[in-house]
């Protein structure tokens, strides 16, 4: 896995997502709500991610070819498989001097397969990494540190603004907005405006999102597929009042070296549980 956040492949932006709960929530919120009510206390949700089809019982043959994040929703110990959720995930680099470029695939084919395959909730997740504008194309804007005794604004620091992510995102939701997606699929575009080294983002936007609802043709076979799936979870997210606790299972690439996912244990907002090889 390359150190370069512009570099992630599909997996691992997603894995990198799950390093903290601000991105879990800003990323696949648009998910949850439907499926487990507004209320997440108590909620523990298990993350699968590439999982091949042939583990669930389905045709090699069906579309997508793999489910990028499957969700399974546990509720006080309790599974609840006709609660499960499937999303398809897609990168999408915008570069530079190509920001208006459409992508060669939404994804909608994939979506549809998952519906078709009659998983309860499905979902499409788009996931824009906007490359650095040029500095001369920076805005600068003051930040306001308090009013004076005439109302008027008083200004401290400027900081310079890249608004180039921002115009990807609204530009690219509305074209997700208009594709042949089944009217009951959900689906959520998040921007990062990468860093000019491409190494971490600056700033991060959700815009257009739509949530799911009921699979109408949801399958008995795939829920009993669902209810004997035993292999461990990718990742653990439970919910407490005021608390989200993050569990992780060991992460190797091809070279079997041990994938860093926490770059800060110590996070108040949420415990975290480090990876470590046995």
């Amino acid at each position: 896995m390359s150190q370069l956040l512009r570099d992630y492949d599909e997996e691992a932006l997603v894995r990198w997502l799950f390093t903290d709960p601000s991105l879990i929530f800003s990323s696949f919120s648009f998910m949850f709500h439907e499926a487990c009510g507004f209320n997440l206390a108590d909620w523990e949700l298990d993350f699968w991610f590439s999982v091949k089809r042939q583990a669930l019982g389905l045709s090699a043959q069906g579309k997508p070819g793999d489910i990028d994040v499957l969700v399974v929703p546990k509720f006080r110990s309790d599974r609840f498989v006709e609660r499960s959720m499937a999303i398809e995930v897609k990168r999408l680099f915008a570069p530079r001097e190509k920001r208006q470029k459409s992508p060669n695939s939404f994804g909608a084919s994939q979506v549809k397969g998952l519906f078709t395959d009659g998983f309860p909730f499905a979902g499409l997740m788009h996931l824009v990494l906007a490359e650095a504008s040029h500095d001369h194309d920076l805005f600068p804007i003051p930040i306001i540190i308090g009013v004076n005794r005439h109302g008027e604004y008083v200004h401290g620091e400027t900081v310079q603004i890249d608004p180039a992510g921002f115009d990807v995102a609204v530009r690219h939701s509305g074209r997700l907005s208009k594709i042949d997606l089944p009217y009951f699929s959900g689906y959520n575009v998040q921007m990062f405006q990468l860093s000019a080294e491409g190494e971490r983002f600056t700033s991060m936007s959700v815009n257009e999102n739509r949530a799911p609802m009921r699979n109408p043709d949801c399958s008995e076979n795939l829920l009993r597929a669902l209810k004997r799936f035993d292999v461990e979870p990718d990742c653990s997210v439970r919910f407490t009042y005021g608390r989200v606790d993050i569990r992780h299972k060991p992460y190797f690439d091809e070279a079997d070296n041990l994938m860093p996912l926490i770059d800060d244990p110590g996070a108040t907002v949420s415990s975290f549980t480090p990876a470590t090889k046995n």
